[in-house]
């Protein structure tokens, strides 16, 4: 399997016509401070000399960090890698905090999806807000898509500001209020060291 997020690191999953079966590290990141993997078992079934995955079972082990997280859902799809136009198959990985779901399979007969020996597997990780449609709930405030720097100023929706949440993201706290000014194009007062927001 490979990480989306970089071309140059793959490992090779073992596969297994049990299904607790070995399980394969297939992707660990972090989010909300928590470091957590998702491990991969392929159930396979032998056809004379080949064999083919029929399932793809997953689960996610959280490490340190305070939030639990666990698997929304997952999607497999068949796809071509943009770089060398070999067949590829993906498996889309809806990961959400306070999610309890911390294991799934994928039928992938019932897809028709097929993986064979040799068969690239691409990991896309894709995150879930902790709320519909809010920053706070329950006085849980989602900061991998929101950011808030005082109680006076206004929230950011991160998904309507790319600049700030790259900004956030790659820890430039002290662009984040220049990058939400260019890209918002709003008003703003200057209080001590916070930027009041004005829409």
């Amino acid at each position: 399997m490979q990480n989306h997020e970089t071309d140059n690191y793959r490992t090779y999953v073992v596969a297994s016509e049990q299904e607790e079966g070995p399980w394969s590290l297939a992707y660990v990141s972090q989010v909300y401070g928590t470091i957590f993997g998702v491990y991969s078992n392929l159930e396979i079934e032998q056809k004379g000399s080949q064999f083919f995955c029929n399932k793809i079972h997953l689960k996610l082990g959280n490490f340190k960090g305070l939030m639990m997280l666990g698997i929304s859902d997952v999607k497999a799809r068949q796809a071509e890698d943009p770089n060398t136009g070999e067949p590829t198959i993906v498996l889309d990985v809806y990961i959400q905090g306070l999610a309890n779901k911390r294991s799934h399979t994928v039928d992938l007969q019932a897809q028709k999806i097929n993986i064979c020996e040799g068969s690239k597997i691409v990991v896309q990780r894709h995150l879930v807000p902790l709320h519909t449609d809010q920053a706070e709930e329950h006085g849980l405030f989602d900061t991998e898509f929101y950011y808030r720097d005082s109680p006076n100023a206004n929230v950011v929706n991160f998904a309507q500001h790319a600049e700030a949440f790259h900004a956030y993201k790659s820890g430039q706290a002290s662009e984040i209020r220049e990058a939400m000014l260019n890209e918002i194009w709003i008003a703003c007062i200057n209080a001590s060291r916070y930027v009041k927001i004005e829409t």
